[in-house]
């Protein structure tokens, strides 16, 4: 596989947890898929949420819809490791729903119906982080 193929699949999953994230109402600092450090928490590609914007109680569905939405790309699924990762993911996001009272249907629906009706601008973020490596946002 090449450089370029893998680099675009991690763009589009990085962008899909960032367009998902802002559709459902929380704040995006920024996405990347550089190599970098955040907070004492070393990546290799990842989507900032502000903690001091997010009320885990509060935001819990939509931490978890934007969790899982990457798994509905079907571009994912000619890369098996970023496939298995996403439906990792996913997995872990349903888990923690429904610990949480929250029906994993639910998310499973809000991030199928989330992940389609923005599929454009998913690809559009996902094209400007394979130039720029990283895209900052204004947050409230």
């Amino acid at each position: 596989m090449s450089e370029w193929y893998r680099r675009r699949r991690m763009a589009e999953h990085e962008a899909c947890h960032a367009i998902v994230a802002q559709r459902m109402g929380l704040p995006v600092a920024w996405a990347s898929i550089e190599f970098g450090l955040d907070e004492g928490i070393q990546y290799h590609a990842a989507v900032k949420l502000p903690d001091e914007l997010i009320d885990q109680e509060r935001d819990r569905f939509a931490i978890c819809v934007a969790t899982c939405a990457p798994s509905f790309l079907i571009s994912h699924q000619s890369d098996e490791d970023l496939w298995r990762y996403a439906t990792m993911e996913a997995d872990l996001a349903y888990t923690i729903a429904g610990k949480h009272g929250i029906d994993p249907d639910d998310v499973y629906d809000k991030a199928a119906d989330l992940v389609d009706e923005h599929h454009v601008e998913i690809m559009e973020l996902a094209e400007r982080l394979d130039a720029e490596g990283r895209v900052v946002f204004q947050t409230v």
